[in-house]
């Protein structure tokens, strides 16, 4: 094979290369304000994430049950307001939010009063019921579009 030939795993890895740069240096445009995303609005920063690369690469929104975070994946790999997160390769736990607030609508809920809108119980339960179903159809909306 020539040498001015490339491999396919050669062109992958320059891809992959090329959109890590590109996500990480959206996110320094973020500086100062990471630490915001990374405790509390994780949610809206993945969706964040997800609007400005959709149109380019595959982008989903994951969510972490067990560290309760929720993080972009966008063309194999996970992104939150600290940039690439290798050490979550493999996706050990993560799941699709998509899916996960189908299969477990209960705890999704909980989640969008919780993490989402920041709300107490008391406060969630002070919505009326369409304001409620009003706020969860929103962000369920924000986030599988």
């Amino acid at each position: 094979m020539p040498d001015n030939i490339k491999t396919e795993n050669q062109i992958m890895m320059e891809l992959n290369q090329k959109i890590v740069r590109e996500v990480e240096e959206f996110i320094s445009y973020f500086d100062g304000t990471q630490d915001n995303f990374l405790h509390g609005n994780c949610f809206w920063f993945a969706v964040i994430l997800k609007e400005r690369f959709n149109p380019w690469y595959v982008c989903n929104i994951m969510y972490n049950p067990v560290d309760n975070h929720f993080a972009a994946y966008i063309h194999g790999m996970l992104f939150d307001a600290g940039g690439l997160r290798p050490e979550q390769c493999p996706f050990d736990g993560w799941r699709l939010w998509e899916k996960f607030e189908k299969e477990e609508y209960i705890e999704a809920r909980r989640i969008y009063r919780d993490c989402v809108y920041h709300m107490t119980p008391e406060q969630w339960e002070n919505l009326s019921f369409s304001q409620r179903n009003g706020a969860v159809h929103h962000a369920s909306y924000i986030s599988s579009h």
